[in-house]
């Protein structure tokens, strides 16, 4: 996701919710944004950890997509893969129309 930092918008990886000195979480959340606090450490590339609130990863994330509902934002990397046995294969994947047609 992208982030503003100061005069620039900076890419971002949220890493946890923050949490007070009795590691309780900071913030509480609720149905009105006006009233929703939670903040959050978010990882800036090349800057550092800083602490966002709520609103700002939100607004950030919507105005990342267009009137098409379609993401404006590359993906960067894929973080904790992992494939299980139960996984399709690429032999298996597939859908079969109405029609009969693989």
């Amino acid at each position: 996701m992208l982030l503003p930092y100061r005069e620039e918008i900076k890419n971002a990886q949220v890493r946890c919710r923050k949490v007070d000195n009795k590691g309780k979480p900071v913030g509480k959340a609720n149905h009105n944004p006006f009233l929703d606090t939670r903040r959050y450490l978010v990882e800036l590339k090349d800057v550092a950890v800083l602490e966002y609130d709520v609103n700002t990863i939100a607004e950030s994330i919507y105005s990342q997509i267009n009137n098409n509902v379609h993401y404006m934002l590359l993906l960067n990397s894929i973080v904790d893969h992992r494939k299980l046995n139960s996984s399709l294969t690429h032999e298996n994947s597939f859908i079969t129309t109405k029609s009969g047609k693989r």
